[in-house]
């Protein structure tokens, strides 16, 4: 399974994150400052995860986009 990583929770995150789920192949991971959105947009899915990350902090932003296969950043 591929991890995907979504930056922010910008008005395109939701199509964007909506799109990957349904897709069964993949894993989302939203990271947000706004941890309470990022929560909403997963919706519960079992294949999605929510995590708060400020991306002014340099070791927390090389600690998300460690694992994941790729990255899609909607601010």
């Amino acid at each position: 399974m591929k991890t995907v990583l979504v930056l922010g929770t910008g008005m395109v995150a939701g199509p964007a994150i909506t799109y990957l789920l349904a897709l069964p192949e993949i894993q989302v991971r939203v990271a947000s400052l706004d941890y309470e959105r990022a929560q909403a947009l997963i919706g519960g899915h079992p294949r999605g995860a929510a995590q708060r990350l400020d991306v002014e902090d340099p070791v927390a932003l090389r600690d998300a986009i460690a694992a994941p296969e790729v990255g899609l950043v909607y601010g």
